[in-house]
């Protein structure tokens, strides 16, 4: 679906208005526009008002003109082949002799001058068309979209990518449809305007905007022209035959707003269920939020949830489902949306919303149990995940039980030798160590090492609500198992120090400084002072006394904490 506002109801808008307006107010209303043009823009905005006004078109010239127009795009079409062939068998850089990024950058496959002169044309197609010569308008469009969406067919030797030309493409194409829709016989018109509309187009599930917002929809080419359109209940009816047994993306919404537009709302819903497309639940909705029928929109919301598998577009529909419930003012609905966007797609982000919106509601123990069980499901259950899903699974379960006030659970669920990758596979680990360190020091403002790692691996700008009540956690943690996370930060620090230090790791020596940093700050806060010099003396003055950077990045570590100056 479009958000632009498309010609017809524009014209029709601008219509209405100058009907209310006498001969004299039209007069000055169009002075005032004519007062606000560029400078530069001035003379073409007269000689527009002079063709409109006096100057009649003549079809022979305008014949001559498409195919000098025509002429000119295959021109340029052979131009970028050439380009893209001296490209290709390294040429290019042999007659561009200023041509200094060989080694760093590719050559853009179309020059600026190339995207430039196709700009013009693409104008020059949209001129033929605004001024109703559809048939030449449809020729020079079907060129220029050669260029863009059937490449393939040319031989080129690169894709060349629509986004390298300015133009409004949703309305480019509607007016292209538009085209050819008024300009082949009445038996041809179904299949030709699919193709004209991309029907077979791949559009990707995973987006949000199934539609895809450079795709026209139906209703933007009725739209594309203020004119009535002829026939338009039979073609529509012609789209639902043509589409119905296709599965594509694109050729369910075609088919699906084919149906909206002849039967209305009812007759899409009876659709969507019929077809069971995520696409299609999600369309669905979009009608129904676009009509502000709030409670209808719940309910579809939910139907869709029970249909759709997790993904972003299931997100979607959840994202739905929150908005009818503020729209309703029904709080469970929203508790329950942020509970479904969780379940779709598993994230910090979204474990942060739900919780965030628990808390309001004061269901943040339900909440959290409900979200371990899952992850428990997940993590145990039969299906198999892939590693990347399993870490991400195991760390948000870690934040779970940290959320619940679990730090020894936690503890007890992480790999307790793993010193090393704690920015990948790893990261439960580093979670949980810094956590140790903040329990240790009852989060002190003061530890501020322990509380710059504690934001580099857990603490995240879009999971705030998270932090803030695992922060509170930490501060009243049980202190029953202190000597025993003494022993482990103390074996995870020196031993995640000896791996990156020998192995000479020099870009990994300010994270090797920052847990010596940190644990000496939960030292020194525990009234262990000396055990915490002999620590820094140790790895500073005897194991690594040799190794300059690495005991720069220590100043640097001790320099920034009130706790740790001077030592």
């Amino acid at each position: 679906m479009s958000n632009t506002l498309t010609l017809k109801p524009y014209i029709e808008l601008v219509r209405t208005h100058c009907h209310r307006l006498s001969s004299s107010q039209l007069i000055d209303l169009l002075c005032s526009i004519a007062q606000e043009v560029p400078t530069k823009e001035r003379q073409s905005f007269l000689e527009k008002l002079e063709i409109t006004a006096t100057i009649p078109s003549d079809p022979s010239d305008s014949a001559e003109d498409v195919e000098d127009i025509l002429e000119r795009i295959e021109d340029i079409i052979e131009e970028i082949l050439e380009r893209q062939e001296s490209i290709e068998d390294g040429s290019y850089y042999e007659i561009y002799e200023d041509y200094s990024n060989y080694y760093d950058d590719e050559p853009e496959i179309m020059s600026p001058e190339q995207q430039k002169e196709l700009e013009e044309i693409f104008a020059e197609a949209d001129q033929l068309f605004l001024s109703g010569e559809l048939a030449s308008a449809r020729k020079v469009y079907q060129q220029l979209f050669s260029i863009f969406l059937h490449s393939s067919e040319l031989k080129l030797y690169y894709e060349i990518n629509r986004q390298d030309i300015d133009i409004n493409w949703q309305e480019t194409l509607a007016r292209y449809c538009r085209s050819v829709y008024e300009t082949v016989a009445t038996a041809d018109r179904t299949q030709q305007v699919l193709d004209a509309m991309e029907v077979d187009y791949p559009v990707a599930g995973q987006y949000d905007d199934p539609y895809e917002k450079w795709l026209p929809s139906l209703q933007d080419v009725y739209n594309a022209r203020p004119e009535d359109i002829s026939e338009w209940d039979d073609f529509l009816q012609g789209i639902q035959t043509a589409l119905q047994r296709k599965r594509d993306n694109r050729a369910v919404l075609l088919c699906l707003e084919a149906i909206y537009l002849t039967d209305s709302l009812q007759g899409l819903a009876t659709a969507v269920r019929q077809k069971k497309s995520p696409v299609g639940y999600l369309y669905w909705l979009t009608q129904l939020e676009e009509e502000a029928l709030w409670e209808e929109t719940a309910q579809a919301a939910l139907e869709a949830l029970d249909s759709m598998p997790p993904d972003r577009l299931r997100t979607a529909a959840a994202a739905a489902l929150i908005r009818a419930g503020k729209q309703t003012e029904k709080k469970d609905l929203v508790l329950h949306g942020k509970q479904e966007q969780f379940f779709s797609e598993p994230n910090g982000q979204h474990l942060d919303c739900w919780l965030e919106e628990a808390r309001k509601q004061e269901a943040k123990e339900e909440m959290l149990h409900t979200a371990l069980a899952f992850l428990n499901n997940r993590l145990e259950g039969s299906q198999k995940e892939t590693s990347w899903q399993e870490s991400r699974f195991f760390l948000l379960k870690i934040k779970v039980l940290l959320l619940l006030g679990r730090l020894e659970d936690a503890f007890a669920e992480i790999d307790g030798k793993a010193a090393v990758g704690w920015s990948n596979s790893k990261q439960t680990t580093a979670v949980v160590y810094t956590c140790v360190l903040l329990a240790l020091v009852r989060c002190s403002v003061e530890a501020r090492t322990i509380h710059d790692l504690f934001s580099g691996y857990l603490a995240l700008s879009n999971e705030k609500t998270i932090t803030d009540e695992i922060l509170q956690h930490l501060a009243k943690a049980d202190s029953a198992a202190q000597e025993e996370w003494f022993q482990f930060a103390e074996r995870m620090t020196q031993t995640r120090i000896d791996h990156i230090v020998s192995n000479k790791y020099r870009k990994a020596y300010a994270r090797a400084a920052e847990v010596l940093g940190g644990y000496m700050e939960a030292l020194i806060l525990n009234d262990r002072k000396d055990q915490a010099v002999e620590f820094l003396r140790l790895n500073r003055n005897q194991k690594y006394n040799r190794f300059s950077a690495f005991r720069a990045e220590i100043q640097r570590v001790t320099g920034r904490s009130p706790l740790l100056a001077g030592l």
